[in-house]
């Protein structure tokens, strides 16, 4: 978190204890749902229904074994393989056994309450993606459940800028523009994170909104 930033062991109650409480509520709030409670879920599903209505959801497939086939290219592209790697330098503390596991993912059709409940489930520390197959053989769908295994379990800024870029390469720039639409209209961030101020911008910061308040 900001290692470069943080103060190390600061005093309860100095200016630098306190700059480190904002780097840790600044970098929660760059990507909800990573630490904490998925807040931006149903929002990101809102704009994918969306996206339904105005784009549909791209390729429909006929069996598993023909997802299975788009899943394996998908996994073996360049653009999968890149940030499925900047993903894990991310996270390797908390998951190294993802190294191990790589990038290829199965996929499997659902044994139960198939045609109810969650298109597709992704298990992110698995490698693997189940789909009813009623609602989720489709493009979109299978791609979606794979930005959650490239290494985001959540619906947060990292997780929007994932499918962003899966959508446009395998669904096409018509197709990414509809769903960056769709994000914008909820206000949901798909792009880089803000960096946090500095110990100096957040004083001078500080400082100013102290002035205004005692206007």
């Amino acid at each position: 978190m900001y290692d470069e930033l943080l103060f190390k062991s600061p005093y309860h109650g100095t200016p630098e204890y306190y700059y480190n409480q904002y780097l840790r509520e600044h970098q929660v709030k760059q990507n909800k749902g990573e630490r904490g409670r998925d807040t931006e879920r149903t929002k990101t599903y809102r704009a994918e229904w969306a996206l339904y209505d105005t784009n549909g959801y791209g390729r429909e497939f006929d069996s598993i074994a023909e997802v299975q086939k788009y899943v394996t290219k998908v996994c073996n592209s360049k653009t999968y393989t890149k940030m499925w790697m900047e993903a894990y330098e991310s996270r390797k503390e908390k998951d190294f056994g993802a190294i191990l596991r790589g990038t290829n993912v199965q996929v499997s059709g659902k044994a139960a309450r198939n045609g109810e409940g969650n298109a597709g489930l992704a298990y992110v520390e698995e490698n693997r993606i189940v789909l009813d197959t009623h609602t989720g053989m489709n493009e979109y769908t299978v791609l979606h459940e794979l930005a959650h295994c490239v290494g985001h379990p959540h619906h947060g800024r990292s997780f929007r800028k994932t499918i962003m870029k899966l959508t446009s390469r395998f669904m096409g720039k018509d197709a990414a523009d509809a769903l960056k639409v769709e994000f914008k209209a909820r206000k949901l961030p798909y792009g880089e994170p803000r960096k946090p101020k500095t110990f100096d911008q957040w004083i001078s910061a500080k400082a100013r909104m102290e002035k205004i308040r005692n206007v």
